[in-house]
């Protein structure tokens, strides 16, 4: 999947107050196997509450990454 390259202005938001890009940190977080729900809930609490993003939308923006049970499915050929 292809990561999109245009942000939001929540995903904006959260890159400042985060002191990090949007991208990065979910990622960083993805790799410590922390399910997208997590992660979500986690943006909202390091933003004191100002960006409120699901896991559902965090994925679309940057995810499957390889450990994801989708991506472990075979291809139908």
């Amino acid at each position: 999947m292809q990561h999109q390259t245009t942000s939001s202005p929540s995903a904006r938001l959260a890159s400042v107050l985060l002191e990090q890009d949007l991208g990065d940190w979910v990622r960083a977080h993805r790799a410590d196997d922390r399910s997208w729900a997590y992660i979500a809930r986690l943006l909202h609490e390091k933003t004191d509450q100002q960006v409120s993003l699901s896991g559902e939308h965090l994925r679309r923006l940057y995810g499957p990454t390889p450990g994801d049970a989708a991506a472990k499915l075979p291809v139908a050929g």
